[in-house]
């Protein structure tokens, strides 16, 4: 059963079917770090919000960019330069196991969660990580691996190459 819902995953992504079907929250609303609703305005925000509590996107890509360009500002601009001062930050306890979260992202990324986070591909692979945190394993993954989601982080990097 678990290898037939992995094909169907599969089958998904390569139709862009995640876009629409999954029922993970942060991959509906193509915000896969979960953004809160804020007054930011995004490019690609849908501003007739049907979700409440999270941002929606029109795109995958223009979510993604979202997502990194909150995490990579967050650490090259506010001084949150570990995982663990992030998360802390991002996934606060009253919402979250940040205790857990931090281990979570540490663990997949094999940084360690004190360290200094300077590299494109460190904040690349925080990225996929958080996104596979937010909405799990198989989803997260699927999307961390997808051409949107290195399209949406090209797009945000390009704001922090001269930071």
């Amino acid at each position: 059963m678990r290898n037939a819902l992995i094909a169907l995953a599969v089958l998904l992504l390569v139709f862009g079917g995640y876009k629409v079907v999954s029922g993970i929250r942060g991959i509906r609303n193509k915000n896969p770090f979960n953004l809160v609703i804020t007054g930011e305005t995004w490019r690609g925000k849908l501003m007739q919000n049907t979700d409440g509590h999270f941002e929606q996107f029109d795109t995958m890509v223009n979510g993604v960019r979202a997502g990194f360009i909150d995490v990579i500002g967050d650490m090259k601009l506010r001084g949150l330069t570990s995982i663990r001062k992030l998360i802390n930050t991002y996934a606060p306890e009253s919402e979250n196991d940040t205790k857990a979260y931090i281990a979570s992202v540490s663990a997949q990324t094999g940084i360690h969660p004190d360290a200094v986070v300077k590299s494109r591909d460190d904040f690349f692979r925080i990225g996929q990580a958080i996104v596979r945190h937010e909405n799990g394993a198989i989803d997260g993954g699927l999307v961390a691996g997808s051409t949107d989601f290195k399209m949406g982080f090209e797009s945000a990097w390009q704001r922090f190459i001269n930071t």
